[in-house]
């Protein structure tokens, strides 16, 4: 029994014991990738995540929404991109990437995602969807419109600077 743990997150847990020993192991290369991955992920929380911040739920996981995992896994893609910080914190930072996306699949789980969570009132004014509700479903067409709009007024900016700066 954990500590901590009512008698049914116990049983759960049992349980779930259970279904992660009937994992089909078929001898794909690509599962045996995973599998190794998913070892290491697993001793990343045991060894560093939980003696650092303490067992799921913890109040910083809890309060975040979905946009800030996402900054978070921006966060760590990045950092990794930078080169800053040597191959073994781009390493540890690639086990930091999967379990802040295991955070987000759970977000995303959750029965009523708000898919426009994050955005200003006039961004979900400026949504495309045909849908009266806050909820976009087509956010990341919405996004894409939103982006090449601002990239647009961006590039009118732009050009308007030179034309005073050619003027001066």
């Amino acid at each position: 029994m954990s500590e901590g743990w009512t008698e049914e997150e116990n049983k759960k847990f049992a349980e779930e014991r259970e279904m992660y020993k009937t994992i089909e192991i078929t001898g794909s290369g690509k599962q045996k990738l995973w599998l190794d991955f998913a070892v290491k992920v697993n001793n990343h929380i045991l060894d560093y995540v939980v003696p650092q911040y303490g067992d799921f739920p913890d109040e910083m996981i809890e309060n975040f929404s979905i946009i800030d995992i996402k900054k978070q896994l921006d966060r760590y893609v990045t950092r990794i991109d930078s080169g800053a910080r040597g191959i073994e914190e781009a390493k540890r930072d690639t086990l930091k990437i999967a379990h802040y996306a295991c955070y987000l699949l759970t977000k995303l789980n959750e029965k009523e995602v708000d898919m426009s969570e994050g955005w200003t009132e006039e961004e979900k004014d400026d949504c495309t969807c045909d849908k009266d509700s806050e909820v976009c479903e087509h956010r990341a067409d919405c996004c894409k419109k939103r982006k090449l709009k601002n990239e647009e007024e961006n590039t009118n900016d732009n050009t308007q600077q030179e034309e005073a700066l050619r003027v001066i």
